[in-house]
């Protein structure tokens, strides 16, 4: 565990974590070897001689070993703390290059366990367990030592215990490292159910299903109940048989012991020195199945985060190149998800300062071609160009600074309006983010709020409605003027007054910037440079409005179906009586 933590580590944190174990080495053989001075001390005590040399030795030794182990408690402490800071770091790191479609609901659930618990754990290690086992382990060997130096025969009963020690534990750790993989698979299961049934409220709620919903995370927490009693039982056997063993070797050193004395060979006030040795030889190892034990989980954790980090990322080019414009040149582009295609052949160019709609039934593609834009994940085959570079030869900076993608979804940050406002561009002036503010009606929202645009929103935005996000998260797209704006629905959630001012305001921006937009709605249709029909993941028709009315096919069958729809009214039904509503008086 200990060689796998350092791997882990970059060379900084290796270096202070090996520092603080070789304090606390030496502290444990320090200890050891203070001890083992005792029984000469006491055998001179009792033979009426002053001890003064052995006493002077012993309180030395004592001494450098509390210096040592108070160096080794600190530098476990700096260890811990900069091991979890450099793990959290690398982790931020892997998390932004890997794709968006990694991020599922149980990898979240995962995740949050990687970081809140495994990280503590493995910062816990050099801080609170890696003594204590030093302890078990370095401590016993010195007085073993001594035990040879003082009586070989108490020293041999103590070594023949050794085998047995070492079985019994090996054997706890096969017997139950099968039940703690369980309990943590468990563990994991019912953090996934605890996330998502936070997250599902909205949906629990207005389904009516306030006690149903329960079922999957109480059956969740009581599995993992189950698995940890189960884990517990598993690796009690070891710990008794190894307490058996243990106490099994004490007793036969001191019957050794006792043996020796009554036979003449060892005198009793060493005999009771040696009695005490023997203590401090046993004690230490009683804990070591309860710190194997935790250290075999934190060993498991620190396997899955090494898997983490190990994955593969988007590559990023070794030599980047810099776009030479923001045209878009997509080439014979595919998409294969587990053996699914997703989209094949997409070929298509997008000029400057053009607005491009993406059109489509629902499940035709059009969310994974904004995703494969914004390079969130790669291409199965073909190739993006962004400035005639391809988007895998563009830095990630060069690409996250040309590229703005509003979701469907408009996710938010639990900060105020302004924090959310300005996530794209920090930097911006008031006037900047006052003018994206007006451009989508956001500013007449800050009036509404009780602290303005500092009014904290909380977890997901939960204090704003569906509109006042979409008309949030566009601010925040239009703020942050980058070269190519990808909308996917951003007009979905608001009202006719909102919606056409927001239109009028992408018009604007198409004539500054690349604008892909994916829509349902016909309104900007006609306005558009270019439209692109999705069908069953294939790109079914290219053109402007006009030139595909003109042309039978899926596009003028979808506005057609879009039209009739906006004609549609309610109207009595003339056969059916109709009710009068009193009026209050």
């Amino acid at each position: 565990m200990i060689r796998a933590l350092l791997r882990s580590l970059q060379p900084r944190e290796a270096g202070l974590l090996r520092r603080a174990l070789m304090a606390m080495a030496l502290s444990a053989l320090a200890q050891g070897a203070a001890l083992a001075l005792l029984p000469m001390a006491f055998a001179q005590w009792f033979g009426n001689t002053t001890p003064w040399a052995w006493a002077i030795g012993f309180t030395g030794m004592a001494l450098l070993c509390l210096w040592l182990r108070r160096y080794a408690q600190l530098a476990g402490y700096r260890a811990g703390a900069e091991a979890a800071q450099a793990l959290n770091r690398r982790i931020g790191d892997k998390l932004v290059q890997l794709p968006l479609e990694w991020f599922v609901e149980r990898r979240s659930a995962e995740l949050n366990r990687l970081v809140t618990h495994t990280v503590l754990q493995i910062m816990s290690t050099p801080a609170h367990l890696l003594q204590p086992m030093a302890n078990a382990l370095l401590t016993p060997l010195a007085l073993l030592l001594a035990l040879f130096f003082y009586d070989r025969s108490m020293a041999l009963a103590a070594l023949a215990a050794l085998p047995l020690l070492v079985l019994v534990y090996h054997w706890g750790v096969r017997w139950g490292g099968q039940a703690e993989a369980l309990s943590e698979a468990a563990a994991n299961e019912a953090a996934a159910r605890v996330m998502e049934f936070l997250r599902q409220q909205p949906l629990l709620r207005s389904s009516g299903r306030t006690e149903q919903g329960f079922d999957l995370l109480t059956e969740a927490l009581a599995q993992q109940q189950q698995a940890q009693r189960h884990a517990h039982w598993r690796t009690f056997p070891a710990a008794l048989g190894l307490a058996v063993v243990l106490q099994a070797g004490y007793s036969a050193i001191l019957l050794c012991g006792l043996y020796a004395v009554l036979g003449g060979t060892l005198d009793a006030a060493k005999f009771l020195a040696l009695a005490i040795l023997a203590t401090c030889l046993v004690e230490p190892m009683g804990a070591l199945v309860n710190l194997g034990t935790t250290l075999r989980q934190t060993r498991h954790g620190l396997n899955r985060l090494r898997h983490l980090l190990q994955m593969p990322g988007l590559p990023e080019p070794l030599e980047p190149q810099p776009a030479l414009g923001y045209d878009v040149q997509v080439r014979d582009v595919g998409l294969v998800r587990q053996g699914q295609a997703i989209l094949q052949g997409i070929d298509f160019t997008l000029q400057e300062r053009s607005l491009n709609l993406v059109v489509g039934a629902s499940g035709s593609g059009k969310s994974s071609l904004l995703r494969l834009l914004a390079r969130f994940s790669d291409v199965s085959s073909g190739a993006i160009h962004l400035g005639g570079v391809d988007l895998r030869q563009l830095s990630a900076l060069a690409r996250d600074t040309q590229v703005a993608l509003m979701f469907q979804d408009s996710p938010l940050l639990p900060g105020s309006l302004l924090d959310n406002l300005l996530l794209g561009r920090p930097d911006a002036s008031e006037e900047q983010w006052q003018h994206a503010a007006r451009a989508t009606g956001l500013d007449r929202l800050a009036e509404r709020l009780p602290q303005g645009w500092h009014t904290v929103l909380g977890e997901q935005g939960v204090s704003l409605s569906g509109g006042e996000r979409q008309c949030l998260a566009l601010s925040r797209v239009l703020l942050k003027d980058a070269s190519l704006i990808l909308l996917d629905e951003p007009t979905a959630a608001l009202d006719a007054i909102s919606e056409a001012r927001v239109n009028r305001t992408l018009l604007q921006l198409a004539r500054r910037h690349t604008v892909v937009l994916v829509t349902h709605k016909p309104t900007l249709a006609p306005h558009a440079d270019q439209i692109l029909l999705l069908d069953h993941g294939q790109l079914a028709q290219v053109g402007r409005h006009d030139a595909l009315m003109a042309t039978p096919g899926r596009y003028r069958e979808l506005f057609h179906e879009r039209e009739a729809i906006n004609r549609w009214r309610l109207r009595p039904d003339p056969t059916v009586p109709q009710r009068t509503v009193p009026h209050d008086r």
